[in-house]
Parts: structure tokens; sequence; C-alpha cells
């Protein structure tokens, strides 16, 4: 979906990625398309860097790598920010990845530890984007995650088609265009179905583009866009 809409001459260069596992730049098959993907622990580069680009740069060396492929959330979220404040771009994906390596660890301590602080990043990203007038009462935000975790003391660090409820996922939109429902009840959703709604809150057919794709979340889009 990101390549489609990278695609599209009103979103060519404005889509960008930036992933704590360093695996992304090939699943979004960045070389081949030229889509803007930052992944694990290189160093950002985006001449002439920043100051607080320069510095994420200089600090990368002594971070410790815990896992050598997945770096910290906050350097993600960093460079992510960056990105923002300096390119305006129309599409961003963040994609953390704290919270399952703790899992996968049995750190229950650092992974509640872990998911405050995706809380705490998405709080002050939605603060950050109302403050700047390119996306302030225009943009819209969706938060979900690619597993569930098992559910009782021996599974939950794991995931994976073996493992009973890590299937369950949620799925969360925030946005002028979607109507503020809370937690609703009785409405089947599938991960299948993120991509098109992306491209939906955006005014696009993703459907018509990718035939096998799922249709968009029901009932997110309220109005059309101008």
């Amino acid at each position: 979906m990101l390549e489609f809409l990278h695609s599209k001459p009103a979103y060519r260069d404005r889509v960008a990625a930036f992933c704590t596992w360093d695996v992304f730049p090939f699943i979004f098959r960045s070389e081949r398309n030229g889509l803007k993907v930052h992944g694990g622990w290189r160093p950002i580069h985006d001449a002439p860097l920043t100051e607080r680009q320069r510095l994420m740069n200089e600090l990368l060396p002594n971070l410790p790598r815990y896992w050598p492929d997945n770096c910290f959330d906050v350097v993600t979220m960093e460079f992510a920010r960056e990105h923002l404040l300096r390119h305006k771009p129309r599409v961003l994906y963040i994609a953390l990845g704290e919270t399952d390596e703790w899992g996968h660890a049995r750190r229950y301590d650092l992974y509640l530890d872990a998911a405050h602080n995706s809380d705490r990043y998405l709080a002050e990203l939605w603060r950050t984007l109302q403050k700047l007038p390119d996306y302030r009462g225009k943009t819209s935000l969706l938060v979900t995650t690619d597993h569930g975790r098992g559910d009782t003391r021996a599974n939950w660090t794991d995931h994976g088609k073996d493992v009973p409820t890590a299937e369950f996922i949620w799925i969360g939109v925030l946005g002028p265009d979607t109507p503020p429902l809370a937690v609703r009840e009785n409405v089947e959703t599938t991960q299948s179905q993120v991509a098109a709604t992306i491209a939906h809150l955006l005014g696009e057919d993703f459907g018509a583009a990718s035939l096998k794709a799922a249709p968009p979340l029901p009932g997110v889009r309220q109005k059309e866009k101008n």
C-alpha cells in the first residue's frame, strides 16, 4: 500500500517509514521502488543533517546492541519525528518493536515499560501534529499491532499459528473524518483491512490497484475529502 501511494505523483517522495526492525527496508522493497525506509541501527542519511539528527547518529554507536536486528523504540521515534518536522510527509509509517522483544525475553516488567513508552510516544506525536498547520485538524492516526500473544503464563511470550489467542489484534483510528464511536463491538475486523483503510482515509482506492485487498474498516470515514 505504501508503494501504491508512493507511485502516485501527489505522494511521490512524501511517504516514509521508520522502523525498529532492520528487515523493513526489504519488506517494503525500498531499493526497487525508492521508498524512504529507515530500519534498525543504521544512522540517518539526510544531508544536511539537523542538529538532532546529528546527535542521534553520534549516540547510536554508544547504545547497547541488545538485539542486533532491532533498535530501541526511542531511536526510531526520534528519527521519525525529525523527518516529520523537516520533510512534512503525507504518509508516515512507524513500527515499534520493544514490546515484542521484551515479551520474547520473558521480561514482563520491561514489556509493560515499553508499552507505557509507546503510549507516551503516540501522545507526543499527536500533540506535535496538532501544533503544525500542515497537519492540525486534517490528519488521521491509525494504530495497530501485527499480532497478539498467548494468554497463559507459559505462552504469553510467544505468537504464531500454534499459539492460541495470538491471532487477536486491535485497530484504533483517530482523526477528523472518523466518528468517535469508542470501542466497537460486533464488528469483525482483520489485519488485511489496514492497507485499504489507510488509503480510504486519504481518499484513495487501494482495492482498484490490488484486487485481493480486503475492504476498509466500516464507518472509519464519515465525510468526503475536499
